[in-house]
């Protein structure tokens, strides 16, 4: 697989964003990583209930409005992944088949 590219939004009157931080409201770590997987599932043909998620990493917020950029990069351990807005990196890690995860 080339890279690959998968565009998101949350918008700022998302639920998940009410509770999360009011006042200063963020999107919560499980709400960008659905979008990961979403994409990832639309790229690589693969149902998400087969997918797992390694080596998670977030480096940046991402807020509720902004458009974020996710890439996707098959390797030999799995597909990797970065979560971009613009120039800054949101979040990254690697999206595997679950039966290839080590016990």
């Amino acid at each position: 697989m080339e890279e690959q590219y998968h565009c998101f939004q949350v918008s700022n009157d998302h639920p998940a964003l009410e509770d999360h931080f009011p006042g200063n409201p963020l999107v919560p770590g499980a709400l960008i990583l659905d979008q990961v997987l979403l994409g990832c599932e639309i790229f690589a043909m693969k149902s998400i209930n087969d997918l797992a998620l390694r080596e998670i990493k977030f480096k940046s917020p991402l807020r509720g409005g902004e458009k974020a950029l996710v890439t996707y990069l098959d390797s030999p351990v799995g597909i990797r992944f970065k979560v971009w807005v613009e120039a800054r990196e949101i979040a990254s890690g690697i999206v595997v088949r679950q039966n290839l995860m080590p016990d």
